[in-house]
C-alpha cells in the first residue's frame, strides 16, 4: 500500500503523505510481529530449559543469542561470591543443536553464539551440539 501511494506520490502531493503513514504504521506492525516472536521464544526456551541447562532448539538466530547472552548473566550472578570455583562444578550448558536439520547440515546459530561468548569474555568449551560455559575470562 505504502509503495503505491509513494508511486503516486509523483504526481500527487497528498499521496506522499499518505506514503508516510502506510510505511510508518507497516514499521510499527513489523516491531510488534519481532516482539511476539522473542515472546514465544522466550516462552519455548523456558520450557525446555532449567537453571543450569538452556536448549535453544527452535528460535531464530537472533532470539538465541540474545537469550544466551541472558541466562548466561543470570546464571553467574546466581552463583554468588564464590562464583568462579562454583562455574567449574556447576557450569552452564548451552545446546544449541549440531544443525543436521538446518539447510546444508549447517548450523546458523551455533557460531553466531560462540561469537557472542567469546566478545563477551565467557570461558566456555565447545560439545558436539552445545557450548559448556565454565566462567569469564
Amino acid at each position: 500500500m505504502a509503495s503505491r501511494a509513494f508511486a503516486r506520490g509523483r504526481s500527487d502531493p497528498t499521496f506522499r503523505q499518505v506514503a508516510g503513514f502506510y510505511a510508518e504504521r507497516g514499521l510499527e506492525e513489523a516491531k510488534r510481529a519481532r516482539e511476539a516472536q522473542s515472546e514465544a521464544s522466550d516462552d519455548l526456551v523456558a520450557a525446555q530449559s532449567s537453571e543450569d541447562h538452556v536448549d535453544l532448539h527452535g528460535v531464530t538466530v537472533y532470539d538465541g543469542v540474545r537469550i544466551a547472552l541472558e541466562k548466561t548473566e543470570e546464571w553467574w550472578a546466581k552463583l554468588g561470591p564464590g562464583r568462579v570455583a562454583q562455574a567449574k562444578v556447576s557450569p552452564l550448558t548451552i545446546v544449541t543443536g549440531a544443525g543436521r536439520h538446518s539447510a546444508n547440515g549447517v548450523s546458523r546459530l551455533r557460531p553466531r553464539i560462540g561469537a557472542a561468548l567469546k566478545r563477551d569474555g565467557w570461558k566456555y568449551v565447545v560439545e558436539e551440539g552445545r557450548f559448556v560455559v565454565k566462567g569469564k575470562l
